[in-house]
């Protein structure tokens, strides 16, 4: 099964919001139950008066996604995902260290620094670095569609028939005969 792609971004603690009610994030659309509906409802009603409460407030620039905490000057915050977050709350979620400033993965809901992401993925069995697109599974084994080749003449196999030899070399049909 191929992988999706996915989009690397980058936070940065410059790209803070100082709009009409910030924290607020990005609503998808998406089909939702009447009771969630009615609990995403109260929670931006909610997070919509906390943010008028603190309007007043010296530096307020919004309210925190992840903790819901106000975040008080622009060099404690970043925008990310569609949302603000305090720089120590915007992290990896297996290293925990910070992602502003830093690429990022975003997958099934969970953020990843770089090196993070990768280690999730599967790697080559011909080359060994990571696959981030497409993986091509053969005789038990992954390859990017460019390591799968024949061993006798080196011609890409992907999307090609292929066969194996007494010693379980890969080999294209013209190389076998």
């Amino acid at each position: 099964m191929p992988i999706p792609a996915l989009q690397l971004f980058t936070a940065t603690s410059e790209d803070v919001n100082f709009g009409a009610f910030p924290g607020l994030p990005a609503q998808e659309t998406k089909e939702t139950a009447p009771a969630d509906m009615e609990k995403e409802v109260d929670d931006l009603t909610e997070m919509m008066m906390r943010c008028l409460e603190n309007a007043d407030v010296e530096n307020f620039v919004g309210l925190c996604a992840k903790c819901k905490e106000n975040i008080i000057g622009h060099e404690n915050g970043c925008k990310a995902l569609g949302a603000l977050y305090h720089v120590n709350c915007f992290v990896c979620q297996k290293c925990r260290e910070p992602l502003v400033k830093k690429p990022f993965y975003h997958t099934d809901g969970l953020t990843y620094c770089e090196q993070d992401y990768l280690d999730t993925l599967e790697k080559c069995d011909v080359c060994n670095d990571h696959i981030k697109e497409r993986i091509l599974r053969a005789v038990e084994k992954r390859y990017h569609p460019e390591c799968f080749k024949c061993s006798a003449c080196a011609s890409c196999l992907d999307g090609v028939p292929f066969t194996l030899d007494s010693d379980n070399n890969v080999l294209c049909v013209q190389c076998y005969n």
